[in-house]
């Protein structure tokens, strides 16, 4: 029996080892927490024929050099889910970019099941790519939402039918090297295409970024309905559809009103331009909660954006103190501990008329096991539940 090690026992690890166990493989699943092993850079490779890396663990990591070293093959969960649909003419739309790529990828999936088209979203959101393998139907238009991450192990050959980026800017900097290095992985979607598939980009990415493929344009507004148009759905089945598309949750999601003060949860906000995004959508005053685990940018582009509309700036997490060093003398700052700290501090703050919106800038991994626990967190203290 060949033998598996797979680094990474979240979402995608869990998937992939039941599709492998499905295909006859020892498997043994490596985390810094969980799992059948610890991931150790010790750990022995003996007898192991395939290395397989969950998109949370890195290109960087020192089995990874070991394994091929011994020969070993290493390759991402996203690949290996790809290699095991057993139609491989099932039609495939990825989908990248900086932010808003998940509520593309779901508009698109309630566009085509509107008009009668079988359509899974997939990858980043909803199923794993292994997981999805494990009982696939050809019929359904995949969806494939893919980060920086995924992106960075899979292989330059034609998966996908079509592909649209729909931005790039700084984030993850403190997993990649360099802005140039994450948009490269970004990138990276142009040369996964089929020979005959189409390529959607924005105008920002166009006007940034050197591109070889040929491509058509979008905007990031009618991205899902461009691709929608794409596959065939008519013009009056999308109008139609809109209206019921409901938006994903922690994304500029009302919480409450609570005396003449609204709240707003952003939790999904976790890089800088995110933020300048959803400042964008409200009026001021603002008293605007960020912090979390430091992701490498700079939060200085705050300071022009939110000039004349943010009255506080509450700080929680482990990126306080960067924030606090970047931003001094630009706004009010207060610094506290935890999020619970920070709603407090909001409320005794706030005024009737001011938003209070939570929207990280960062991701949540100091004090939340994601970002979806730290919205729901967020919500349970403004209703005090």
């Amino acid at each position: 029996m060949k033998r598996v090690i797979i680094l990474g026992a979240g979402k995608s690890g869990q998937g992939a080892s039941l599709l492998l166990q499905k295909q006859n493989y020892e498997v043994l699943l490596a985390d810094r927490t969980k799992g059948s092993l610890r991931d150790d850079p010790s750990l022995s490779l003996e007898g192991v024929s395939l290395l397989l890396l969950s998109p949370g663990v890195s290109v960087a990591h020192p089995l990874v050099e070991k394994a091929k070293t011994l020969g070993i093959r290493v390759t991402g969960e996203i690949e290996w889910g790809l290699l095991s649909l057993p139609c491989q003419q099932q039609k495939k739309i990825a989908i990248t970019g900086t932010n808003g790529k998940t509520t593309t990828v779901l508009l698109l999936e309630h566009l085509l099941r509107s008009a009668g088209r079988k359509a899974r979203a997939l990858g980043n959101v909803g199923a794993s790519l292994c997981e999805y393998a494990l009982s696939p139907d050809p019929e359904e238009i995949l969806i494939v939402e893919v980060s920086s991450f995924q992106l960075e192990t899979l292989a330059p050959l034609p998966w996908f039918d079509a592909a649209l980026i729909l931005n790039i800017t700084p984030n993850h900097l403190d997993r990649h090297t360099s802005m140039q290095e994450y948009a490269d992985c970004k990138l990276k979607l142009q040369h996964c295409l089929k020979k005959e598939g189409t390529f959607f980009v924005s105008r920002q990415v166009q006007e940034t970024f050197s591109l070889s493929h040929p491509l058509q344009l979008i905007t990031t507004e009618n991205a899902a309905i461009s691709l929608a148009l794409h596959l065939g759905v008519d013009s009056q089945s999308i109008q139609k559809a809109l209206p019921s598309f409901c938006k994903p949750p922690h994304r500029m999601e009302w919480v409450a009103e609570i005396d003449q003060v609204t709240y707003y949860n952003d939790s999904k906000a976790s890089n800088v331009d995110a933020v300048i995004h959803a400042l964008s959508l409200v009026s001021g005053p603002v008293i605007l909660l960020a912090g979390g685990v430091d992701k490498g940018s700079s939060y200085q582009p705050w300071i022009a954006a939110f000039a004349h509309k943010v009255k506080a700036l509450l700080l929680f997490g482990a990126a306080a103190g960067k924030m606090e060093r970047e931003l001094a003398g630009a706004f009010s700052l207060v610094r506290v501990e935890t999020l619970a700290e920070a709603v407090e501090e909001a409320r005794r703050l706030a005024k009737s008329g001011d938003q209070v919106l939570l929207s990280p800038g960062c991701s949540s991994f100091d004090q939340f096991a994601n970002y979806e626990e730290r919205g729901q967190i967020f919500r349970n203290l403004v209703r005090k539940k």
